[in-house]
């Protein structure tokens, strides 16, 4: 019995035909997988089919035959139901919700992004527009901007950002509902490459590259709507940043401080300048520890750095007070490090 069979046969708990060849784009919805199951070799050609699993035997169903190739599954919450976007042969927007499999919307254009904020469904097409879903029953399509430059487009909590060529220069938008884009007020000229969007205190952070400075930086937005670099004490720039994570009420990250005298080490701050300090130097000097896979759990930080011995599993238990420093770390285990 094929693998895809077997897996299928074991969670819908009866015989698969036609016997799908593989399963592919497995997916998170709520407390719900979905997933592609491809069958070739049929007398009409390659079938897609997609299924929905709770992930235990007798909870696994087809949910759809498609006309087409699925790519792009993406989680989705349109007003108050979480379900599934995906794209058919790249152009077809297609949502699974409530149980219904509903065509959203078709253009001339492949989709080139999905994402959701504020219980509306964003989507971007390869002619840079962007474009907003609002309802689960409505097949209705709001179109935000024409055909511009649009790049990638973030979601943090209810607020969409983007960056896009809508006046004299390229800068950083927002659109909160369905109001319309705002430009976020930014230091420093307009920004560019946003990425790795998080919120928390009611303050979005993110790396993203100025007119000014070479090389990206730690960005906040506040709640005035201004985006300005997140500085240390001393007045640097905080570079080079990683994924953000939270443990206590503070927002630890990766980043380098700009003056040349350290690498990429583990920061933490509360979005101002004078609560931004270095939590750990991990290497020391100029060299880069290099923090990434940041998660909370337990009240502890757990991430991934270089200690000069290879990369290693951390755990940071944050001090009571923020602005003490961490000795180096100690390995208790082959390829596992804890700082005290």
């Amino acid at each position: 019995m094929a693998s895809a069979e077997l897996a299928l046969s074991v969670l819908t708990q009866n015989e698969i035909n036609p016997i799908p060849t593989t399963i592919s784009q497995l997916t998170a919805v709520g407390t719900s997988l979905r997933f592609v199951a491809t069958t070739e070799g049929l007398d009409e050609g390659v079938q897609y089919e997609l299924w929905t699993s709770a992930c235990t035997p007798g909870n696994t169903q087809l949910v759809s035959i498609l006309e087409g190739i699925p790519s792009q599954l993406t989680e989705v919450t349109i007003e108050t139901t979480t379900g599934l976007a995906f794209v058919v042969d790249g152009i077809e927007l297609w949502t699974h919700l409530d149980s219904t499999v509903s065509l959203r919307d078709s253009g001339s254009h492949n989709v080139s992004s999905i994402t959701h904020a504020g219980g509306h469904m964003f989507f971007t097409r390869t002619d840079g527009s962007l474009h907003r879903i609002d309802s689960i029953d409505s097949t209705n399509t709001t179109q935000i901007t024409d055909a511009v430059s649009v790049g990638e487009i973030l979601s943090s909590g209810t607020t969409l950002y983007f960056v896009a060529d809508l006046g004299e220069d390229r800068a950083l938008f927002e659109v909160s509902g369905t109001g319309q884009p705002v430009s976020v007020a930014r230091e420093n000229g307009p920004v560019s490459n946003p990425d790795a969007f998080f919120t928390y205190a009611g303050i979005t952070y993110f790396g993203a590259q100025s007119t000014i400075d070479s090389g990206s930086s730690v960005w906040t937005i506040n709640a005035n709507n201004n985006a300005e670099q997140l500085r240390t004490a001393d007045g640097f720039p905080l570079g080079s940043p990683t994924q953000f994570a939270t443990v206590g009420d503070r927002v630890y990250f990766g980043a380098s401080s700009g003056d040349d005298a350290g690498g990429i080490e583990l920061w933490s701050t509360q979005g101002t300048r004078d609560t931004t300090m270095l939590a750990a130097d991990i290497r020391g000097g100029a060299a880069d520890s290099s923090p990434s896979h940041l998660h909370e759990f337990d009240s502890k930080l757990f991430f991934a750095a270089d200690n000069g011995s290879g990369t290693q599993l951390h755990i940071f238990d944050p001090p009571e007070e923020p602005g003490t420093l961490h000795p180096d770390p100690v390995t208790l285990a082959s390829g596992v490090s804890h700082q005290h």
